[in-house]
């Protein structure tokens, strides 16, 4: 039987199949993505280049605005794929990988709201108010200081984003392995 025999069969035969998958590769697009801009991307950008304050902070703004429309979506399908395959499995124990998937994905929403929320909108106001000067000197002021306080515990604080995704994407694909 070829792979695609074998995927039809799959998801012809259990109607968990559907929504498993979908929150596996929703859940890795948001683990993958917050992984690759964490390490890789304008977050270490931010720390490591020796740039003037106002432009980490707009650097932070610019990515924030564009991940913050693909990551929410992406962990909200992930919460819905895996509750909806969870409802549709008839495997208790698989049912419990997948509540505990969509729990971590879940966990990601209330984290930012409650302990990520007020440094964003901190940032976002020190951006928006362009109260930071282009500040080519080596004179930092209170309030960059503040700006990169800021920044450094926003990464720290991400970080914990990632590590819900990492567990709602094994836990999920664990799920899959074993099978619904």
């Amino acid at each position: 039987m070829s792979i695609l025999e074998t995927l039809y069969y799959r998801l012809a035969s259990d109607p968990a199949q559907l929504p498993l998958i979908a929150g596996v590769v929703s859940s890795s697009y948001f683990y993958f993505g917050n992984l690759g801009g964490a390490y890789f991307g304008v977050v270490p950008a931010i720390q490591d280049l020796e740039l003037p304050v106002d432009t980490k902070v707009a650097l932070w703004k610019w990515s924030y605005d564009r991940a913050m429309i693909h990551m929410g979506r992406s962990m909200m399908t992930s919460v819905v794929s895996f509750s909806t395959a969870a409802l549709l499995t008839s495997s208790p124990s698989v049912r419990n990988l997948l509540l505990g998937a969509a729990a971590m994905s879940f966990a990601v929403g209330p984290w930012t709201l409650i302990r990520m929320l007020p440094i964003n909108n901190e940032l976002a106001d020190m951006h928006k108010g362009q109260a930071l000067q282009a500040n080519k000197t080596t004179e930092i002021t209170a309030l960059d200081k503040r700006a990169l306080n800021c920044l450094d515990e926003w990464r720290a604080l991400h970080r914990v984003r990632v590590v819900f995704g990492l567990g709602a994407w094994i836990t999920g694909l664990t799920a899959l392995v074993v099978g619904v």
